[in-house]
């Protein structure tokens, strides 16, 4: 497998039930995004033609929702640039998010700490402002560089049952084990949680962050579907899949992280804490809602499909007066966008505060990115802001740009055309 770049399962990656049938079909995108460094060893050529299917399944025996075609992992993550410490809002949520975690969870002044998927250690850096013991796991060379050279000490590879022994003989078994925003990118859950168990102390407490999956088809969530993301969870269906493997869900929280994330605390069979009602409590509001059913799906597709023909009339109008169009936000789920709304023909350039890439590349075209100074420089007529969950903020810092003429343009999850008269 270490020469594919995407490969299709036929199961649920969670029951194993091949009962698993295709609920929304979208546009394939390319392998290549902003994520992805220039020292991919593919070629790029070859990542830029390649596209994936990005169809969503929904497991019609747990209910579990997942991508069902996945990028190989060597490909997706070895190289992986994206760093937490330049996402807006993300520190400062992490900083948060440590004291929670130790003011409900720790059960000794100085706990051991073990992150998996810890990017260049933001989350474990608030950690040791603490006086903690800690330890990243993370696969990619790069931001796991950056995190060394910040003092946090992290094991460059992908998470498994082997590595997991290999961590308690070498570094013992943690009070606190933290998945944040990782969970929903592995393909072998069974393997990690095995892997979990060797690390995860009798008292200790497993917590993942990661999308609700619910949040996500109710609320038009599209730009949080791209290969990264090979699940969707509810915990209608993590709930079982725990309790088959000897853990049990003891608390959850929503918190708004990515337009609507579930902060999930597990322990092992027979560990002190007490489950409580707010598990039982989203199972059945997840019950509630019909998420179990055919129709939040086909209602996510008709809206979809709303979007598209929304916007790209708009934009068809915008070009065929000769004026140029830029989108600001240039993410992996940016492009998802492009794609899904059918506006690959119609951006000029990209738009973002910080970066991460040069281009992205596209199967037909590169669409160049700068920094937002260039925005006043080129003056767009239409900026299309991807990055819509930062609209109001997006906005507020370029109110040059809207006093000047400009217009801004959010595409979903209902379309608003914004012109500088309209800011506060």
């Amino acid at each position: 497998m270490n020469d594919v770049i995407y490969y299709h399962r036929d199961t649920c990656r969670l029951c194993k039930s091949h009962n698993v049938d295709l609920a929304i079909n979208l546009k394939a995108i390319p392998v290549n995004n902003p994520n992805l460094g220039d020292g991919n060893k593919l070629s790029q050529d070859l990542l830029v033609k390649t596209e994936v299917p990005l169809d969503i399944y929904r497991c019609t025996d747990c209910g579990m929702i997942q991508l069902l075609d996945m990028i190989n992992p060597k490909v997706q993550y070895m190289d992986f640039r994206y760093q937490t410490s330049i996402s807006l809002g993300l520190p400062q949520h992490f900083k948060d998010y440590a004291n929670k975690v130790l003011e409900k969870y720790a059960t000794n002044k100085a706990p051991f700490v073990i992150e998996i998927g810890s990017n260049d250690g933001t989350l474990l850096s608030s950690f040791q402002e603490h006086g903690c013991k800690v330890l990243g796991i993370d696969p990619s060379q790069p931001v796991s560089d950056i995190a060394i050279s910040r003092g946090v000490p992290t094991i460059i590879d992908f998470f498994s049952r082997t590595l997991g022994m290999r961590v308690q003989r070498e570094y013992g078994k943690a009070d606190i084990v933290i998945c944040n925003n990782t969970f929903a990118n592995l393909d072998k859950l069974d393997d990690f949680l095995s892997g979990v168990k060797c690390i995860l102390s009798d008292n200790g407490v497993l917590l993942i962050e990661t999308a609700h999956g619910l949040s996500v088809i109710k609320n038009l969530q599209i730009d949080t579907v791209y290969h990264e993301h090979l699940s969707y969870f509810l915990i209608t269906s993590l709930d079982k899949w725990f309790i088959s493997h000897n853990m049990e869900i003891i608390d959850v929280d929503t918190i708004k992280t990515k337009g609507g994330s579930l902060r999930i605390a597990i322990q092992l069979n027979g560990g002190f804490r007490t489950r409580q009602e707010s598990v039982d409590k989203i199972i059945q509001f997840e019950s509630n809602s019909g998420i179990l059913s055919k129709e939040p799906f086909y209602n996510f597709s008709k809206r979809l499909n709303n979007a598209q023909t929304e916007i790209t009339s708009l934009m068809k109008k915008t070009i065929s007066k000769g004026e140029k169009i830029a989108g600001y936000g240039a993410s992996v789920g940016s492009l998802t966008l492009l794609y899904q709304l059918g506006l690959t023909p119609y951006v000029d350039f990209f738009i973002d505060d910080k970066p991460l890439t040069e281009s992205i590349l596209l199967p037909t075209r590169d669409i160049p990115v700068y920094d937002k100074y260039f925005l006043m420089d080129e003056m767009p007529s239409v900026v299309i802001i991807f990055a819509f969950r930062y609209a109001e903020d997006i906005m507020s810092k370029n109110r040059d740009y809207l006093n000047a003429g400009g217009c801004f343009v959010v595409p979903i999850p209902q379309l608003k055309i914004i012109h500088g008269d309209q800011i506060d």
